[in-house]
């Protein structure tokens, strides 16, 4: 009975938890506020859908064809540019955002609402993994293809990590402003990055152009067939 009216009476923090999960998601906001185009389905999530546009183009799924009509030289101008993208939102996604969001619980969040956060995050982000892994396996070319359970896997990987960066930086956040407060904890905020998550900036950049470079391979272009309408057709004297 003590459990049940824990449970009923809890009173979850809200406010404290969306904005240090806005913090989290900082960079995919400032996307959907600066970018306004078509996603191809399987790229909804994260790391692919930071070039939406760029996608769109380089599959012949944008609504005005401009992909349909790009030379081989322009496709490989914009795979290079989908690498680049993908590198740095990989890089954001996967250990800056983590690191920004534990700073800030650290510094306007105790440690219950953190463990909040934390039960949030993990929720959210499972669903959002299994949402995606399901458009992936049943509308993408991906899920007919070898390529769905590595790419399941990258998934995996990503969620784990996420965690651990989270509560591993937010730990020494806290104990930071604790001894020594908010101002010589962010000055100390650079070194401690560099030296215990150097690594995982390496590995996440590096990964990130590989999944791109591999999502990219020319083979994976789908060919549009050509349309004829009869009314659009030159009229044969």
């Amino acid at each position: 009975m003590d459990i049940f009216d824990l449970i009923w009476n809890y009173k979850f923090s809200f406010a404290p938890v969306i904005a240090t999960y806005a913090i989290f998601e900082i960079s995919t906001i400032i996307r959907r506020l600066t970018r306004i185009a078509y996603t191809p389905i399987y790229f909804t999530f994260f790391p692919l859908g930071h070039a939406d546009e760029l996608y769109s183009q380089y599959f012949n799924e944008d609504y005005f064809y401009e992909g349909f009509n790009q030379t081989p030289k322009e496709k490989n101008r914009v795979r290079k540019k989908i690498i680049s993208i993908s590198v740095f939102s990989m890089v954001f996604s996967t250990v800056l955002n983590p690191i920004l969001a534990a700073l800030f619980a650290a510094v306007f969040l105790d440690k219950s609402q953190f463990i909040e956060f934390f039960w949030f995050l993990a929720i959210v982000k499972f669903l959002l993994i299994s949402k995606s892994l399901y458009s992936t396996r049943h509308i993408s070319f991906v899920g007919n293809s070898s390529s769905f359970p590595w790419l399941a896997l990258i998934y995996v990987i990503y969620f784990v990590a996420i965690l651990r960066i989270v509560d591993t930086a937010y730990e020494w956040a806290a104990a930071q402003v604790t001894t020594n407060g908010v101002k010589e904890m962010l000055l100390n905020a650079v070194d401690f990055v560099i030296i215990n998550f150097g690594i995982y900036i390496i590995m996440a950049g590096a990964l990130g152009a590989a999944i791109s470079y591999w999502m990219t391979d020319p083979d994976n272009i789908p060919e549009i067939e050509a349309i004829e309408d009869s009314e659009l057709l030159p009229i044969e004297e």
